[in-house]
């Protein structure tokens, strides 16, 4: 075949992408087949090609290294592709070809004819991880089993020869099949030693093996005990290391998190308190909000933590500004623990907690209050700082649609009934709401007309 004719067809074939043979996946495979083949037969015209074949231009030089790997039992390509990958730089031709070797040769294991072909590929990976660790694992990842992909992965990371993050790639498949429960718990081992070096990649990319962990087991099994299982430690001492690690990153949370959160959080409740109390902490919102997510199922099963965590944050002289101008979830936690908490702190764990109790509403018997709220306005209402703070919580963090004038105008009907609470700081409250609303409900309808 001529040169020329050859290098058209490459340039064909192998030129576009693979997907865009997708509507004649069966005939294009048969046809990349046939170029291997013709490769392989007539090797001055593979060296010819080999640099066009390992450049960017050759998007779908993958699946041709397949057809290359499984056709080629001398190996007698491998070394001028390795070598050719280290000069470009770009892995994919030997990526495919080292999978096609592999999926051939697997099979045939423990033959002497596999060990000698295993032998040789896993020298040429070994040379390669000394020269270009990076290159190495992109090489090596589809092929699995055969070239022991996953714990030259995992070295890998332990060595420092890669990131950590580069580990995702292997949160489902190892080669041609899943990632199994050992290697995942190995993995999160791993991930947990870079986290805690300040790895920020490491921790989100543990706890995605968590979860592809957890889709391959059935309905019927019980979640909980089958990680505990599979990491023999009933506490999950790496997972929530994992958590806790996830919750120092000043970037984005893994969007898993909360899934982990939730089903490991009955292993270890005390734990997973700290975790949350860490997370409403954080200067990131997102991690806050978070944080409010979870915090009615933490609340249920360590409530008195979670209230000693939290009011030890807030008493702090090291607590932040976000920290304390964020509402959180006081209603969720039993009114007693709440109640016991304010018995000790006094004025100063009122003026704290008051921005986070819950409003006057409307009961089954009239005008009423929750029992902590009460608590705080019976005892501590008259004191100026604890009435703003409860003030302007009922304003804090909500949204409206549609007219402000509305909004104001019902504001005030709400807090009509309550004129004449028994309890002072609820009449402010009531007078200042239709106070507002009498002030300002013309203005703002004025100024919606004018701009409608």
């Amino acid at each position: 075949m001529e040169p020329t004719d050859l290098h058209d067809r490459l340039v064909e074939e192998i030129g576009p992408d693979s997907w865009e043979h997708h509507l004649e996946q069966t005939d294009w495979e048969g046809r990349i087949r046939e170029l291997a083949s013709l490769l392989l037969q007539h090797e001055d015209n593979f060296d010819q090609e080999l640099p066009w074949l390992s450049g960017d231009k050759a998007r779908s030089s993958v699946e041709l290294g397949v057809q290359l790997g499984r056709l080629d039992e001398s190996l007698k390509l491998l070394d001028r592709i390795v070598m050719v990958c280290l000069v470009s730089r770009n892995p994919n031709l030997a990526r495919g070809y080292f999978a096609g070797v592999s999926e051939t040769a697997q099979p045939k294991l423990p033959s002497d004819t596999a060990e000698v072909i295993r032998k040789k590929l896993s020298a040429s990976l070994d040379g390669l991880w000394e020269k270009d660790p990076v290159l190495a694992f992109h090489v090596m990842t589809a092929s699995g089993d055969f070239v022991q992909s996953f714990g030259r992965a995992i070295a890998g990371v332990r060595e420092k020869k890669i990131h950590a993050g580069f580990l995702r790639s292997l949160v489902a498949w190892n080669g041609p099949r899943h990632t199994s429960p050992e290697e995942a718990r190995l993995a999160a081992q791993t991930l947990l030693t870079a986290a805690r070096e300040y790895d920020e990649d490491a921790a989100d990319t543990g706890i995605e093996f968590m979860v592809f962990l957890l889709m391959r087991t059935t309905d019927s099994e019980d979640k909980l005990v089958w990680l505990q299982t599979v990491f023999n430690d009933e506490s999950l001492d790496v997972i929530f290391g994992l958590l806790e690690q996830a919750t120092l990153k000043t970037n984005k949370m893994s969007h898993w998190f909360s899934q982990i959160f939730t089903r490991i959080l009955p292993a270890n409740p005390d734990r997973a308190t700290s975790i949350l109390i860490q997370m409403m902490k954080s200067e990131s919102y997102e991690t806050s909000q978070a944080a409010m997510d979870l915090f009615p199922t933490v609340a249920a099963l360590c409530p008195q933590h979670l209230m000693d965590g939290i009011g030890e944050v807030m008493l702090s002289k090291e607590r932040s500004l976000s920290f304390l101008f964020r509402k959180f979830p006081i209603g969720a936690l039993p009114e007693h623990v709440v109640i016991q908490w304010l018995e000790k702190h006094g004025l100063e764990g009122a003026q704290l907690l008051a921005r986070h109790v819950p409003g006057p509403f409307m009961g089954s018997h009239g005008p009423d209050l929750n029992p902590v709220t009460r608590f705080i306005l019976e005892r501590y209402g008259n004191d100026d700082s604890v009435f703003s703070a409860w003030f302007a919580g009922m304003h804090s963090g909500g949204a409206f649609f549609g007219s402000i004038a509305d909004h104001v105008e019902q504001r005030a009907l709400t807090a009509k009934p309550f004129l004449n609470f028994p309890i002072e700081a609820v009449r402010r409250w009531a007078r200042a709401e239709i106070m507002y609303a009498d002030e300002s409900v013309e203005d703002f309808r004025l100024n919606e007309e004018e701009q409608f």
